[in-house]
């Protein structure tokens, strides 16, 4: 398993003897009778750490110094079950597209080092175009959501087209359903894409939540038919397998709407998070063309994280409501702001960009924006 040279441990540095290899164990210590669950369990626990107290490129290392240790341990390295438990405590990762869990790990290894020194190649995507009424419509993408199996983008004239990874190639294409009256030209764009399994809902500026199978060959189906006029325009839309959220502009005491997306059923409508800008701008979203105006993101543990141009805020899901955990105020490019499990970016007016904890939203790390 090839490594960055910056990924080496604390650990295999202070060996004895400077032979770079693993901690040896304590004198009368019989590694070689270990148990192999004993053995994973260590394993583990020590990709933990490191992958915590350092990177997560940084556990390769010290998961290959271990398996030095001895036979015992080089023989835990065959175990599938040992490298699934890697792959999710240090990319987080709980599904395997590659044949293999180990090959799961290298992947994800080779991806987060090649993002970390700029290695990437690029590929544009092609679509038909036969469906296509207005090109500048047509092809302006206003949100995407990507697993490792699908690619989807949603456009501003209410396209959503699935691409499929690893082949690159269109396999479908869903709009919104007819409705008798569309308030805007705008009032069928996509504002949100959630992607879990073969599973693709999407959402409109005007609040019609849609659902589809992709992998089956069945109609687009409406989840909810929105109320502009009582809700105001969809300006934000994700989730995962737990809970979706969607985040409404331009009407007082009705920013959040929380579905369980098991049962499809809403949880919560309500809360009064827009700013003043978000909140007169709203309405206008169907019928003009608008920057954006918030955005939501959902992790896997019910945690919302939330922002509009002037705050950031994190919400709890978890007991039928939204709770507010933490909430950060500054001037904040909404286009700019996206999160994950552990943490969330954002790119303030001025430049400086901060990447902060979740839920704590304390800061992990600043930058400054390229100019121009």
């Amino acid at each position: 398993m090839s490594t960055s040279g910056s990924g080496a441990s604390s650990s295999s540095s202070a060996t004895r003897g400077g032979n770079g290899g693993a901690r040896r164990p304590r004198p009368g210590w019989d590694i070689e009778i270990w148990p192999e669950d004993f053995v994973e369990t260590i394993i583990v626990s020590i990709a933990i750490a490191v992958a915590e107290r350092g990177t997560r490129l940084a556990a390769a290392q010290e998961i290959a110094n271990l398996f030095m240790v001895s036979s015992t341990w080089r023989a835990a390295s065959q175990s599938e079950l040992l490298w699934e438990r890697l792959v999710r405590v240090v990319w987080g990762k709980t599904m395997r597209v590659r044949p293999t869990w180990r090959e799961e790990y290298i992947y994800n290894h080779r991806i987060a080092r090649n993002f970390r020194t700029g290695r990437a190649r690029h590929y544009e995507l092609r679509f038909d175009h036969s469906d296509i009424r207005n090109l500048f419509d047509g092809t302006t993408c206003r949100c995407v959501a990507l697993t490792d199996t699908y690619l989807a983008c949603g456009f501003l004239d209410g396209a959503v087209r699935v691409f499929d990874v690893a082949s690159r190639q269109e396999i479908r294409t869903f709009r919104p359903l007819e409705r008798d009256f569309r308030i805007g030209a705008f009032a069928a764009s996509i504002s949100g894409i959630i992607l879990t399994g073969h599973k693709i809902v999407f959402s409109t500026l005007d609040g019609d939540i849609h659902a589809a199978m992709i992998n089956e060959e069945t109609p687009v189906r409406r989840i909810r038919m929105g109320e502009y006029v009582r809700d105001g325009s969809c300006a934000s839309f994700a989730g995962n397998e737990r809970f979706w959220v969607g985040m409404y502009a331009g009407m007082p005491n009705r920013s959040f709407c929380v579905w369980d997306a098991a049962t499809e059923e809403i949880l919560f409508f309500g809360g009064n998070f827009m700013d003043h800008y978000a909140g007169t701008s709203g309405l206008n979203m169907v019928t003009d063309w608008a920057e954006f105006l918030a955005r939501v993101r959902v992790n896997s543990e019910g945690i919302a994280c939330a922002c509009t141009h002037s705050r950031v805020a994190v919400f709890d899901m978890r007991h039928d409501a939204l709770q507010l955990v933490n909430e950060m105020r500054q001037d904040i490019v909404v286009g700019s702001f996206d999160a994950n499990e552990e943490a969330c970016v954002a790119v303030e007016g001025f430049g400086l960009g901060r990447v902060s904890r979740v839920p704590n939203l304390q800061d992990i790390y600043r930058f400054q924006g390229l100019e121009g």
